[in-house]
């Protein structure tokens, strides 16, 4: 596993976590409920406190990626599910679907918002740590990782930071063994991240990569999902 050494400038390093304390105080501030337009859905999530909100750009590109790749009765995980929303949007598709998170009150709210849009029957969520608890394999896998490498300075840090990346790197390292033949996989990046370093932790884990989508937040951060096979 590799030793994380930002590749950027001491500025750009700031910005970020500039960036960091401002979605902070977001997260802080945000309501229990939000509303988020789903493709086929427009249903509120709940979303409890200490639970990561979809509210930036990351989680509505990958909600797209979702509904375009998924197919009824594909097998789909949701890995790191926060808020469920990307189970979700799997299940709403027809998929069964599989979401995962290590916060107990990220599962529990996975389950909330699946029987919210009435979709419980197709998803299941579990506690898990990245795939300790997962032995099945899948035909889609989708991930939204934290974008940022920095330790956690406040308890709400971890939806957004992933120190040194070790997360990342271990999700590389397990993700292929847990695909079907044919299975893809689908990650969140964005300018945020230190794309240099993570384009050379998928090179290495012997991944093909080609971005799928991708889109400019009005923060001008650009967001990009990647499909990994």
């Amino acid at each position: 596993m590799h030793v994380h050494t930002p590749r950027m400038s001491k500025q750009e390093i700031a910005k970020r976590r500039e960036w960091m304390i401002r979605v902070r105080d977001e997260i802080a501030r945000s309501e229990k409920e939000k509303k988020v337009c789903l493709p086929r859905s427009s249903v509120r999530l709940m979303v409890p406190w200490g639970v990561h909100p979809p509210l930036w750009e990351d989680s509505k590109i990958l909600a797209h990626v979702v509904d375009a790749e998924t197919q009824p009765n594909m097998s789909v995980l949701d890995l790191g599910t926060g808020s469920g929303i990307q189970g979700v949007v799997a299940a709403l598709r027809g998929a069964f679907v599989l979401s995962s998170d290590i916060c107990p009150r990220a599962v529990q709210t996975a389950r909330w918002n699946a029987e919210r849009y009435q979709v419980e029957k197709k998803l299941e969520a579990r506690e898990s740590d990245c795939f300790q608890r997962i032995p099945e394999k899948f035909d889609r896998i989708f991930f939204n990782p934290p974008h940022l490498w920095f330790e956690s300075e406040n308890i709400l840090d971890h939806m957004i930071t992933d120190p040194q990346y070790i997360l990342f790197q271990r999700f590389l390292e397990e993700a292929k063994n847990h695909l079907q033949e044919n299975g893809k996989i689908f990650v969140v990046c964005s300018s945020l991240c230190d794309m240099g370093y993570l384009r050379e932790c998928i090179k290495e884990c012997g991944y093909h990569s080609r971005v799928c989508d991708s889109r400019i937040s009005p923060s001008r951060w650009n967001y990009m999902v990647y499909e990994l096979s």
